[in-house]
């Protein structure tokens, strides 16, 4: 999947998942609906495995490469300057 497929939504959830780095963190289904995640590791952005906090749940979530490769354009593209009238602009 290609990351322009990804919705709003799966992309925040992307970046939600950066921060369990490389462990497979039973959380992101606290952050996550289900569907999406079901959809992300679908498309290979996400993985599954054993959970890295077992007391919490059996089952956890991380990104692959390519969710990698998806977060860290995201998260370090430009963004516009918002021109707010009267006040300058702001980025």
């Amino acid at each position: 999947m290609v990351d322009d497929d990804l919705s709003e939504e799966e992309l925040s959830s992307v970046k939600k998942l950066a921060f369990s780095v490389d462990r497979f963190e039973p959380f992101a289904c606290a952050l996550i609906a289900p569907r999406t995640l079901d959809r992300l590791v679908e498309a290979g952005v996400a993985e599954t495995g054993a959970s890295c906090r077992p007391a919490v749940d059996s089952v956890g979530y991380r990104l692959t490469d390519d969710g990698w490769r998806i977060a860290r354009k995201h998260w370090t593209e430009p963004k516009a300057p918002a021109v707010v009238e009267g006040r300058g602009t702001f980025y």
